[in-house]
């Protein structure tokens, strides 16, 4: 079937990733719709906010515009379109609502990765690994982009089972079973 837009941002987002491993036109259609989504998403709180009543409504608005914001970053840089514009939307939403210093340097090693630092996203996401699966798929997809296969494989094995009903744990999973050349047998949870 074939979706129309607008749809929610959740649902553009799961098209976008789903689309991420195709044709790269229809890629690249999935993840315009989704970004289309998300500022549809931002410019309806940011009328709302206009419109609030009171101060604590407003700090909430601006909260679920960073939050939107941030989605947006994210999935920018998870599938590699628009850096620049992904690295100015994580600075309007830090200028909008405080981000914990291991979600700045989450979105600091993946755009790192991004731009090709390798060693340096390396480094900024290995802290974060443990506690963060996006720190860790950023880091397996560091690893792999460095020919580093085998330690790339272990994290996406290690997303795989750890993160199994999640979009990173499913994307992982394929991703996984693409390195290693042929389908990985799934767990007896899936």
């Amino acid at each position: 079937a074939k979706i129309e837009a607008p749809i929610s941002p959740t649902l553009a987002t799961i098209r976008a990733v789903i689309a991420s491993d195709t044709d790269p036109n229809e890629s690249s259609d999935a993840m315009l719709s989704a970004k289309e989504s998300y500022l549809n998403a931002i410019s309806i709180l940011e009328g709302s906010a206009a419109g609030a009543d009171g101060e604590q409504s407003a700090a909430d608005t601006s909260k679920e515009q960073a939050a939107a914001m941030l989605e947006l970053a994210w999935l920018q840089l998870w599938l590699g379109n628009d850096v620049a514009d992904a690295e100015r939307r994580v600075a309007d939403a830090a200028a909008r609502s405080e981000m914990d210093e291991d979600a700045r340097a989450r979105f600091d090693g993946w755009i790192l990765f991004r731009q090709g630092y390798l060693e340096d996203a390396i480094s900024t996401l290995t802290p974060l690994q443990d506690s963060d699966p996006a720190a860790r798929l950023g880091l397996a997809m560091t690893l792999e982009q460095q020919g580093m296969l085998q330690d790339a494989a272990k994290h996406y094995l290690e997303l795989s089972n750890g993160a199994a009903g999640t979009l990173i744990g499913i994307w992982s999973f394929h991703r996984l079973g693409t390195l290693l050349g042929s389908p990985v047998p799934m767990t007896e949870e899936a």
